[in-house]
């Protein structure tokens, strides 16, 4: 079940994303403390996070700023702002897509899915053992939030040791 985090102020709007993810078996998560917005997501690990621009505390395009310096999780802005300014600069601080305030359950799940499709492909890409991923392309082992490049032949070998591990546990 893909992990959804909700970094959204307003109740209402809330409620209706939540009740939308869930109808599609999605877990959606919510932000508890405005002050622990990075903390937080470091915590749930989302698959996609889900990002108003105006918050308590800090705005959107800080957050988005932090999270990038520890993961490259998918984020789709949410705005009732003006499309065009904010659109651009939800993009160029590292958003994925930018929906305008008021918009479609149906038109929202759907740009979901899309991010989540081609991140989905993109996870082939990656081997799994325990709590340590080995990005097959670009040789780099990641354990929680620390990231280790690896030569050709270091990643190689444990490539072999990942297939050896997953044969043995079927």
């Amino acid at each position: 079940m893909n992990r959804i985090l909700l970094i959204e102020d307003n109740a209402d709007i809330l409620q209706a994303m939540q009740l939308a993810l869930s109808k599609w078996q999605y877990q959606s998560f919510v932000i508890q403390d405005w002050q622990q917005v990075e903390i937080e997501c470091q915590q749930i690990n989302p698959d996609l996070i889900v990002m108003d621009i105006t918050l308590p505390m800090f705005d959107g395009f800080y957050w988005t700023k932090q999270i990038r310096t520890f993961s490259q999780v998918p984020i789709i802005f949410v705005s009732a702002a003006q499309m065009d300014p904010n659109a651009v600069r939800a993009i160029a601080s590292g958003a994925d897509d930018y929906l305008v305030k008021p918009f479609s359950m149906d038109v929202f799940i759907s740009k979901i899915q899309a991010i989540l499709r081609r991140t989905q492909q993109s996870l082939q890409e990656e081997l799994t053992f325990q709590n340590y991923h080995l990005n097959m392309l670009t040789n780099e082992l990641r354990y929680q939030q620390t990231i280790i490049k690896l030569s050709p032949t270091e990643g190689l070998i444990l490539k072999l040791f990942f297939f050896a591990t997953q044969s043995n546990s079927i």
